[in-house]
């Protein structure tokens, strides 16, 4: 049996896309972002889930700002790559890290999942650039 831990945090933040065939993606926009992060622990209650959200959302605000957290042209899957470094720089482990990072708790956003022993790509922003031509949404 695996059991892990499990801490959601939201907070208004900005962000925008760079090069966005969408205008009004270009330009930096404002959302709600609701980010559930997931950890393998390796027994039961190995980590106070209340005191590690406090302290992922203290880095949180350290990195990006208190009020509203300013991610600049970083997409969701940005935005989670570098919270499952932060995880496993604050665990000083290497965990299997799920994050999932929403916009406005009601719209679309990312799901990355790495595994235990996984090294953690940095290819998301990438993505960006590379839309098909033809596509539903570019």
């Amino acid at each position: 049996m695996k059991t892990k831990i499990l801490v959601r945090m939201a907070n208004e933040g900005v962000h925008y896309w760079p090069d966005s065939p969408f205008p009004e993606l270009a330009e930096a926009h404002k959302h709600v972002f609701a980010i559930i992060v997931a950890f393998d622990e390796k027994y039961s209650r190995q980590h106070e889930f209340i005191r590690f959200r406090e302290a992922l959302l203290r880095e949180l605000d350290n990195e990006f700002g208190r009020d509203i957290w300013m991610f600049g042209p970083m997409s969701c899957e940005d935005i989670a790559i570098w919270i499952i470094r932060k995880v496993r720089e604050m665990l000083q482990e290497d965990v299997g890290v799920t994050v999932s990072v929403w916009e406005d708790e009601k719209h679309c956003g990312a799901w990355v999942k790495v595994d235990e022993g996984e090294e953690i790509s940095n290819t998301a922003g990438q993505k960006r650039n590379k839309r098909r031509k033809n596509s539903l949404v570019a």
